[in-house]
Parts: structure tokens; C-alpha cells; sequence
């Protein structure tokens, strides 16, 4: 039998590596990115939809490396940013 500890420290160590976060900005509605960015990942393969909160989807994909699921949250947000900068 394994041991826990080191289990769970090497699930620990994956989540550190794999973890990430990134800003984008797009010119077109929000709508539209919403639906392009849902698109974009059931095409490739995930599960992708509309979470219960608003301007927010979610991907669910399998297994990525030691970790059994990877999931995501994009939070698309409007008028963020400097006026006329994107």
C-alpha cells in the first residue's frame, strides 16, 4: 500500500506545475466570445458550457498527467482596461 503523504505531496507538486492563469482581450462582444470560447473547447475534445454564474463558462477535460481531471473557469469581463488602449 502506498502512502498517503506522499500521494497527496505529489498530487501537490503537479497542481504547482500545471496551474496558471491568463488575460486575453478580444474585440468582439461578449456574447460572441463567450460562444467562440465554448466552441473552441468542445471541438478539441472537452466538456464546455455555461456555469450558473453570469459572463462565466467552464471546461472540464480528462486526465493531465498525474491529475485525474483538469478544469477550467473563464470569467469574461467588458470595458476593462484603459479607454481606446484595446
Amino acid at each position: 500500500m502506498s502512502d498517503p503523504a506522499a500521494a497527496r505531496e505529489a498530487m501537490n507538486a503537479e497542481l504547482a506545475r500545471t496551474k496558471f492563469q491568463r488575460k486575453a482581450v478580444a474585440t468582439g462582444s461578449m456574447q460572441e466570445v463567450m460562444d467562440d470560447a465554448t466552441a473552441f473547447f468542445k471541438e478539441r475534445g472537452y466538456r464546455s458550457g455555461r456555469t450558473g454564474r453570469p459572463n462565466q463558462i467552464f471546461v472540464m477535460g480528462g486526465r493531465e498527467g498525474a491529475i485525474p481531471r483538469g478544469n477550467a473557469e473563464i470569467l469574461i469581463q467588458v470595458n476593462v482596461g484603459k479607454g481606446k488602449a484595446t
